[in-house]
């Protein structure tokens, strides 16, 4: 590995924890984790969802996924029925306590949000995140995906 490669990766992981210092505060005032706090945002978005596909859609790993829905289920964040169409499957939705932790929350991570853009810069925000998403799909749909690869090594 180049030195340049090392550099790159070490500023990426400094930049995550510092962009996560921002935040942390938030989450730890609605005692939430990040990932939690992504499968909420997740859940709230695209509506009930099967757990597959929440951990797909929340880019969080199955296992974290399960740990999650049980400490949403002790503090009733979220409820589940059977999926209709395969009744193997449970849906998980959030419950009307779960909405209002996020309308409680998000205010405020919104004000992190205007924050970081203040003291990065509104387009560099904006660039930062198109680049990114750019890097994201690049390396996604590379064949096959080192990421996959390395998870299942383990």
């Amino acid at each position: 590995m180049q030195a340049y490669d090392q550099d790159l990766f070490a500023a990426l992981h400094k930049a995550r924890d510092a962009v996560l210092d921002l935040y942390r505060p938030v989450l730890d005032a609605h005692d939430l984790t990040e990932p939690q706090w992504r499968a909420l945002l997740t859940l709230d978005t695209v509506g009930p969802v099967d757990a597959t596909r929440l951990a797909e859609l929340a880019a969080l790993q199955p296992s974290s996924l399960s740990r999650i829905i049980r400490a949403f289920e002790a503090r009733r964040l979220v409820a589940t029925n059977r999926n209709a169409e395969d009744g193997r499957r449970l849906l998980l939705r959030l419950t009307p306590t779960g909405k209002a932790l996020l309308a409680r929350a998000q205010p405020r991570m919104q004000d992190v949000d205007r924050q970081l853009a203040t003291l990065f810069g509104g387009t560099e925000v904006t660039l930062l995140r198109q680049a990114l998403d750019a890097l994201h799909v690049v390396l996604s749909t590379q064949t096959p995906p080192a990421r996959k690869l390395r998870r299942k090594a383990r």
